[in-house]
């Protein structure tokens, strides 16, 4: 949402609009206590999608990100773009030493002093370098408190019916997991979970956001190179290999005929390289991946994944009515939220609507702790002022070095 727009109860102070990208295993301790802290795949992937929400964000408002907070304790600027700095390498190493300090031993504490913060029209916005919750302020931000745990109001808490109907992406920890958990365990029922015939849903969302609207492959962080392919499209890969086994059917790639094992072969560096020859410099990654879907009909309905940005869709019947993917339905009981009707720009852990087209339709992950839902557009911010066919960005998200000093 814009600062603006929140609730006058929110004047003067933060409200939570994304949680933590991981949820701590214990109340106090550590980096220990963190998944997305545990190796840099778990990181590159998780805060380096999350940084991305809110360079997406901040640039559609023509607010540039100089430095890091992070990086300036030992004397180094930024590597590159917000989010492929945040999901960097020598990033992860330098919050790797701070977290080797003594007062980095209760991490509920430690993570106050690493809010980056930006003013906005009508109010403001803050990064949090520790585990990427974002917060929004309406008007003047509330003077700097540290030493003590932050307590931000949810903005689900927050919303007052007028401002936010119930259509409002809001906090959705564990949803994705969920729909995920189930495809996996249960891949020939996966059908089962799009509420509408002949309709295509979104299963899994896009990995990743260029980092301008009509950028090209250079914009996007998780085509750059073997090393941030091969675990962006893993769970995608998996989960339709998964699905198309368990219908006895055995996938080629479509790019490369002589691939074996489809979820072997797409995160590999040679898929990596045959699909870059097909995304030419300075042709925008959203007018590619329209070209870049790969599909197969099943006895129960459609499956297709994007080989650029990894999205998959599902839809039950074999004539979809339509290109525009809506929210799937949660399995095992859960809800899945309604989707808005005409969409403005929403938020959250995944935001707003269904981006027209075959290209990066948008996801969102919308709902209050009994709900999931997969709608159109990726965790967190939308761009609003960009073009129809662009998209926000994708959060995804695996398990290496642990932290230490390197």
């Amino acid at each position: 949402p814009e600062p603006s727009s929140l609730p006058n109860e929110c004047q003067g102070q933060w409200v939570q609009i994304l949680g933590a990208v991981s949820n701590p295993t214990a109340d106090r301790g550590d980096w220990r206590i963190w998944p997305h802290m545990q190796g840099k795949e778990h990181w590159i992937r998780m805060m380096g999608a999350r940084a991305g929400l809110v360079a997406n964000f901040l640039e559609a408002r023509h607010i540039g990100m100089d430095g890091c907070i992070i990086c300036s304790e030992f004397g180094r600027g930024t590597q590159s773009n917000f989010e492929g700095h945040v999901g960097g390498l020598w990033h992860f190493k330098h919050w790797c030493r701070l977290c080797s300090r003594d007062d980095a031993k209760d991490m509920s504490v430690f993570r106050e002093k690493w809010w980056e913060d930006w003013a906005v029209a009508g109010g403001a916005i803050r990064f949090n370098h520790a585990d990427g919750e974002v917060q929004m302020c309406r008007g003047s931000a509330p003077p700097k408190q540290l030493g003590l745990p932050s307590s931000a109001p949810s903005l689900a808490a927050q919303a007052a019916p007028a401002a936010f109907p119930p259509t409002t992406p809001v906090p959705a920890p564990g949803g994705a997991e969920e729909v995920e958990a189930f495809a996996k365990s249960r891949p020939q029922e996966v059908f089962s979970l799009c509420r509408e015939e002949n309709q295509f849903y979104i299963l899994m969302p896009h990995v990743g956001h260029p980092t301008t609207p009509r950028g090209d492959m250079s914009a996007c962080h998780w085509l750059s190179t073997k090393n941030a392919w091969k675990p962006a499209m893993r769970k995608s890969v998996d989960i339709v290999e998964k699905i198309l086994h368990s219908f006895n059917v055995w996938p080629e790639c479509m790019l490369c005929p002589n691939g074996v094992g489809f979820a072997d072969h797409v995160p590999a560096e040679k898929h990596l390289r045959s699909l870059w020859e097909r995304l030419p410099q300075g042709k925008p990654i959203v007018d590619c991946a329209k070209n870049l879907w790969q599909e197969w009909t099943l006895p129960l309905g459609i499956l297709k994944i994007n080989h650029v940005h990894g999205q998959v869709w599902l839809c039950r019947g074999r004539n979809p009515m339509s290109t525009r993917a809506l929210p799937i339905q949660a399995p095992q009981g859960l809800q899945a939220a309604p989707q808005a009707a005409s969409q403005a720009p929403p938020t959250h852990s995944a935001p707003p609507q269904a981006m027209s087209g075959q290209g990066f339709p948008q996801q969102q992950f919308a709902a209050p702790p009994s709900e999931v839902s997969f709608a159109p557009s990726s965790n967190g911010f939308p761009a609003p002022h960009a073009p129809s066919d662009a998209f926000s960005f994708a959060a995804s998200s695996c398990g290496e070095p642990q932290p230490n000093p390197a």
